[in-house]
């Protein structure tokens, strides 16, 4: 086989573990990056070990793997700038000890668009000692607009969520009312635009024509940059006119119910200052009096026989309610059944 085969399988192979099954072995080189948060059809990864990295960066790893040749710092000199963070030999593997998540929106954006994860590397060496990669990897979530690495695919991100939305793999294979059933006015038109614009994409490309070739390359950068604009301009609406009112309702029901806790705080503070000392005092006195009075007749003889002048006494539900809490709390012997 030629080096040039030899590197093209090798670039497939790699191509194939980061961007889909996420596990495999490539030259002696075991990988596992599997991990419940980093679902390949959510959440992306750039494909490493194509080539020593050219400079240094935050979230990519260099990692040297056994194909790239014998490591030495004379050669790294003329192909990097920056030293391993681990030396990989055959029989090792790769794997992942932790993700983390970075929120960078908020709940009103698309998850792919608040969010960031990283995937922190790990090698087990073939004797079975395990060593700590420092560098992370960063993830993007597939559909990703606005953070940052992100491919500039937009038609292609936005066509994805709303298949996602309605879980099919394609618009074309729903019925468009359906899709307005589920979501309404705007889903449907968003949909149905969404479906045309890619079967005319398709039909340039698919005409065999040069010309027609070229001009659907063109035709998608224009419909990527088109709805890269009419996404910036939605965010910015939403931005300026209906996140405010969101908030400002949200930070209006925290502070109802922080006063509604407030309000019934004060309230106890009267009871207390007021007729509850009194009607506890009077239940504990005809309980003992009367040990086969219930809730309700031990009630009626508060109010029937109250003296205080200074404050009258509740109604019949406060009352019975009062006492049920003290037969709760024990201060008020339970009612004797005859």
């Amino acid at each position: 086989m030629a080096i040039d085969d030899e590197d093209f399988r090798r670039r497939r192979a790699l191509s194939e573990i980061c961007g889909v099954s996420r596990h495999g072995t490539v030259d002696g080189v075991e990988f596992d990056l599997r991990h419940e948060l980093l679902e390949p059809g959510e959440w992306q990864m750039n494909t490493i070990g194509l080539e020593p990295p050219r400079f240094e960066t935050a979230f990519d790893p260099f990692i040297w793997f056994p194909w790239y040749g014998e490591f030495s710092q004379v050669r790294l000199r003329g192909e990097a700038n920056r030293t391993p963070d681990c030396i990989i030999n055959v029989g090792d593997k790769i794997t992942i000890r932790d993700v983390q998540q970075q929120y960078i929106g908020d709940g009103f954006d698309h998850a792919h668009d608040s969010e960031l994860r990283y995937a922190l590397l790990s090698v087990i060496r073939s004797n079975g000692k395990t060593e700590a990669i420092q560098t992370p990897v960063r993830f993007n979530g597939i559909t990703s607009i606005f953070t940052e690495g992100s491919a500039p695919q937009f038609f292609d991100k936005i066509y994805r969520r709303i298949c996602q939305q309605y879980d099919v793999p394609s618009l074309g294979e729903v019925v468009m009312y359906q899709v307005g059933e589920k979501g309404g006015r705007f889903a449907y038109v968003a949909a149905f635009h969404a479906e045309l614009l890619l079967r005319q994409l398709r039909k340039l490309t698919d005409s065999g024509q040069s010309d027609d070739v070229c001009n659907a390359s063109i035709a998608r950068h224009i419909a990527d940059e088109a709805v890269y604009l009419g996404y910036l301009w939605a965010k910015a609406e939403a931005e300026i006119k209906l996140k405010p009112l969101v908030k400002s309702a949200l930070r209006a029901k925290a502070g109802a119910a922080s006063g509604g806790s407030k309000s019934g705080a004060v309230r106890r503070q009267k009871r207390a200052a007021s007729w509850e000392p009194i009607a506890r005092q009077m239940a504990k006195d005809i309980r003992a009096q009367n040990p086969t009075f219930s809730q309700d007749k031990v009630a009626e003889e508060i109010s029937s026989g109250w003296q205080a002048r200074n404050c009258d006494p509740p109604g019949h539900p406060t009352l019975k309610s009062l006492i049920s809490r003290m037969e709760q709390a024990r201060e008020l012997p339970k009612r004797r059944r005859i």
